[in-house]
């Protein structure tokens, strides 16, 4: 269950100032560490979230319109991604 921050520290502000302040630091560290391990297993050079824009950026590529649409065409060269609108 994915929770907001300020659900995360309701607790923790409860507590005096200084001991507040460390552990919302102990959490923020953490969850950092754990956002770390779960990037290292990806073999991607481009995350996830931006993999799957790419993919719904090509089906939408794909599709043949009879309206004379712009198309978007997206090209990949060393991890960057270059839009360039193209004409049917």
């Amino acid at each position: 269950m994915k929770m907001s921050f300020n659900s995360v520290i309701e607790a923790a502000r409860k507590r005096p100032l200084v001991t507040m302040l460390e552990e919302i630091r102990i959490y923020v560290i953490e969850r950092l560490y754990r956002q770390k391990i779960k990037g290292n297993f990806w073999d991607l050079t481009i995350c996830p979230s931006i993999r799957l824009k790419l993919s719904k950026l090509k089906d939408l590529q794909s599709m043949k319109s009879d309206l004379g649409m712009m198309h978007m065409l997206w090209t990949l060269v060393n991890g960057n991604v270059y839009l360039e609108n193209k004409k049917p």
